[in-house]
């Protein structure tokens, strides 16, 4: 088929109006998911947009509202299991938000970080988790945070000026052995594996 013809067949939300017996309005609140549409009339438009193949355009619709509703997750190593982990409770908690996780394995390499956060950016995610890559330097925190991008930093902190998400090494260090002590232990090693 002719890229013209193409263009011409896609079914348009105002096909989906017109089949639902509603307003190309009416039909824009059921696809943004708007209390303000009555459950008959979601059905109805629903319907149509399964009838007719409708496939909701997240391009221009992003265009329109300068939003992507994704957020992008860099981590160091996708093979280990705690990443794998510590993604699925980031992705509970932005799907309940009605967002994606765009991911990316920076393979702890800082270079390879810097091209997939210029990615993201170039794909307009609307914020980004990072575990940052070994040896990343804080500028490149400052450098996310100048394009207006909401960043967190998990695991690894590497900057007290970007909100961080993770754990309080000192303190638990702390907490551990005092509650050693307290069991009136006085010899205390740590081992590192």
């Amino acid at each position: 088929m002719p890229f013209e013809d193409k263009k011409k067949s896609r079914v348009t939300l105002l096909d989906v109006a017109r089949r639902a017996n509603v307003s190309r309005a009416t039909a824009s609140l059921v696809i943004r998911k708007s209390p303000l549409v009555g459950t008959e009339t979601r059905a109805r438009v629903e319907e149509a947009m399964r009838e007719l193949g409708y496939v909701y355009n997240m391009g221009a619709a992003r265009l329109r509202a300068e939003r992507s509703h994704t957020v992008g997750v860099i981590v160091p190593n996708l093979t280990n299991p705690f990443f794998a982990e510590l993604l699925s409770g980031i992705e509970a908690v932005i799907d309940s938000a009605g967002m994606v996780v765009i991911l990316a394995n920076s393979g702890d390499l800082v270079e390879r970080q810097d091209m997939v956060m210029r990615r993201m950016r170039e794909h307009g995610v609307d914020g980004v988790i990072v575990c940052p890559a070994a040896g990343t330097e804080p500028a490149f925190l400052h450098q996310i945070t100048e394009w207006d991008l909401p960043l967190v930093q998990v695991l690894r902190q590497i900057s007290e000026e970007v909100d961080y998400a993770g754990s309080d090494y000192a303190a638990g260090m702390r907490q551990a052995v005092d509650y050693l002590a307290s069991l009136g232990h006085r010899t205390i090693a740590f081992a590192v594996h």
